[in-house]
């Protein structure tokens, strides 16, 4: 029994790859802003605020990187090629 991969089924892959990413690592948009701080936050010390920014960017990324596979994917998908 040989499976063989054909560039639309890895593009189904990577999409299915970047949903979960999205799904998971979503910049949060109505508690977490790009400074740090939360919204209706009073007296953050200056540890949360800064593990706010670099989850903040974490997230940034892996949302930015998730967007990207999933474009790839439709354009595997697509095969513009054959």
């Amino acid at each position: 029994m040989s499976v063989t991969l054909q560039l639309s089924d890895i593009g189904i892959i990577l999409d299915l790859i970047a949903v979960i990413l999205l799904a998971k690592y979503s910049v949060p948009t109505n508690t977490l802003s790009p400074d740090g701080s939360e919204t209706l936050s009073i007296g953050m010390d200056e540890v949360t605020i800064a593990l706010n920014k670099d989850k903040y960017l974490r997230y940034k990324k892996v949302t930015m990187f998730a967007y990207f596979i999933l474009g790839v994917g439709f354009v595997l998908q697509l095969q513009l090629w054959q």
